[in-house]
């Protein structure tokens, strides 16, 4: 059905919003970064009460946080039978009724998710505003609970790190994370990295860096975000007492000597005759005797030698040395084997 442009200015009409049919249709998945969508429908109807005639209609959806005026937080998403991103079929409209599928994304490329926080305080309060052929209707109809499982079904808490698989090169990627709520634990702030309103507003822990000083996570009952160095536990290693055995095999020991004389020289001491020689001189002359020796060996008979450790013994530990198991990896950092990731917070 076609409509002169004027149609809607000259006969207003109102939204009537069908609250059976404002239902969850695809949640987020456990992750919380899938988009997701939610059946949306309603009657539009004059000032009499009389439906909008039936035919297909150019609609258009945008999401506010307040009932008049300001910016959308989502949309618009256009139901208007043209290509591209955030644009979807004409609207069926029958006896005034309608029903579409809102999301995943705006002609923006915002997720739906976008729009919803998740938590309770005030702020949180959603409007969808409905525009027809172009004139948008009023008032702006209050989004109630429901939706809100777009946010709440899976939800990944505020603060919580998770492991995630994107291209840091892509500036979409990126757009992709900060708009859901997400921000990179790169040591900046969520809100330098584009997300809007975040709850967590301070630096976030630098976790990305790859370069060898990769931190593992762990709990704590302390500060989170507190790094710490990498350390090993002093420890010994004890041999208990023992004994080396040490054998060889028989062999001689030979000491060669040459022909040698040994001198013995006496003299008149103070202790008397006993020092005289036994010849009887009286003459207290100095008296020599020698021997005459000749070469000779000693042979030594080899038997084990024992020796006993009472006390620990010293072990050396040397870098690891290429065996029968492989080539042996070396480098900066102790690490399992591992696979790259980008570490994100939820942070809002």
């Amino acid at each position: 059905m076609n409509l002169r442009s004027d149609y809607f200015m000259t006969k207003p009409y109102r939204l009537i919003l069908t609250l059976a049919s404002l239902t969850l249709a695809v949640g987020l998945q456990a992750q919380g970064l899938v988009s997701g969508s939610m059946n949306y429908g309603g009657t539009v109807v004059d000032a009499t009460g009389d439906p909008l005639p039936d035919g297909n209609y150019d609609l258009a959806f945008s999401i506010y946080s307040q009932a008049a005026g300001g910016m959308p937080v989502w949309g618009p998403q256009e139901f208007d039978g043209q290509p591209g991103t955030g644009h979807q079929p004409l609207v069926a409209v029958v006896g005034g009724r309608f029903s579409v599928l809102l999301g995943p994304i705006d002609t923006s490329g915002d997720p739906l998710s976008s729009a919803f926080n998740g938590t309770s305080t005030g702020t949180d309060s959603r409007y969808i505003e409905v525009i027809v052929q172009g004139t948008a209707l009023a008032p702006r109809q209050p989004i109630l609970a429901t939706p809100y499982a777009l946010s709440a079904q899976g939800m990944i808490p505020i603060g919580s790190i998770i492991a995630h698989h994107l291209d840091l090169s892509s500036a979409a990627d990126l757009a992709r994370i900060t708009s859901s709520g997400f921000a990179l634990c790169n040591g900046t702030t969520a809100a330098s990295q584009g997300v809007a309103d975040p709850v967590i507003t301070g630096a976030l822990p630098n976790l990305n860096v790859g370069d060898g000083s990769g931190r593992f996570l762990r709990g704590t009952t302390g500060t989170t975000g507190a790094e710490q160095d990498d350390q090993i536990q002093g420890h010994f290693h004890a041999l208990p007492n023992h004994t080396h055995t040490a054998s060889s095999p028989p062999h001689n020991h030979t000491m060669t000597q040459t022909d040698h004389i040994h001198e013995i020289t006496t003299g008149e001491g103070s202790a008397g005759s006993r020092n005289r020689a036994a010849d009887a001189d009286s003459s207290s002359t100095p008296q020599e005797a020698s021997t005459n020796g000749e070469s000779a060996s000693v042979t030594i008979n080899s038997s084990a030698v024992t020796i006993n450790n009472t006390d620990s013994a010293t072990v050396s530990i040397q870098d690891p040395t290429t065996g029968s198991h492989g080539t042996v990896r070396v480098g900066d950092e102790t690490r399992p084997k591992s696979m790259m990731v980008v570490w994100i917070m939820r942070v809002r």
